[in-house]
């Protein structure tokens, strides 16, 4: 069997939040965005496609 070297160039995570908690979403994205090259998707306050909860998106 050979072995083959994959690179991943690109990546995306879900920040999920409901109405208790989309301060400390809110403070999380700030520090996304300020610390790292990121792409911030927008705020998605209702469940969309396969997510079960209010999200936005974060793409490396």
């Amino acid at each position: 069997m050979t072995e083959k070297n994959i690179v991943i160039v690109s990546f995306h995570a879900h920040v999920y939040y409901d109405t208790d908690t989309r301060d400390i979403a809110a403070r999380i994205r700030e520090e996304l965005g300020a610390r790292f090259e990121v792409q911030l998707g927008r705020w998605r306050d209702e469940p969309v496609g396969p997510h079960p909860k209010s999200m936005y998106q974060v793409a490396v």
